[in-house]
């Protein structure tokens, strides 16, 4: 719920409460699936539920940040979910065909840009408006290429 809070937080201008919840929405991401392995809770259901509730924060924060100024950053924040779907669909498909040989309840693909460089991109493009097209552009590049390189190792 801390990353969805994003979204109204920019739109009313409290950036500062918005960089908070994605930090812990960043926190509490990373602490859910290691809670639910070391108690042995965790379970098919819990990894559909992450992937999930990761694209809904994504989602939120992005469109939060075109929200701050929707005539100049729409081209790029739809640029900035095409990648992010791109990417997400690389990561899935990629993980469908091949078996998991790792402590998560699914196949795990790492790639260039993680969650935390995207919250990272996330973060600087709040912090630093005037450069919302270099880092969106940037952003966008690089999950893009992420993708590839997944469907490429993958071939």
């Amino acid at each position: 719920f801390s990353g969805i809070l994003v979204l109204p937080l920019l739109a009313y201008g409290m950036t500062f409460l918005a960089l908070l919840c994605i930090l812990l929405s960043g926190y509490f991401d990373t602490l859910d699936g290691t809670v639910a392995r070391i108690s042995g809770k965790s379970s098919p259901q819990g990894a559909v539920l992450d992937i999930f509730c990761d694209r809904v924060v994504e989602f939120s924060i992005i469109l939060g940040i075109y929200l701050i100024d929707p005539q100049s950053r729409g081209l790029l924040s739809l640029m900035m979910l095409g990648s992010s779907l791109m990417c997400v669909t690389s990561f899935l498909t990629v993980g469908i065909f091949t078996e998991n040989e790792s402590k998560k309840g699914f196949h795990y693909s790492p790639g260039l840009i993680e969650r935390g460089e995207a919250f990272l991109f996330f973060i600087s493009i709040i912090l630093f408006p005037s450069f919302f097209s270099i880092l969106a552009l940037v952003f966008s590049i690089l999950v893009i290429f992420t993708a590839l390189i997944r469907i490429y190792e993958f071939s």
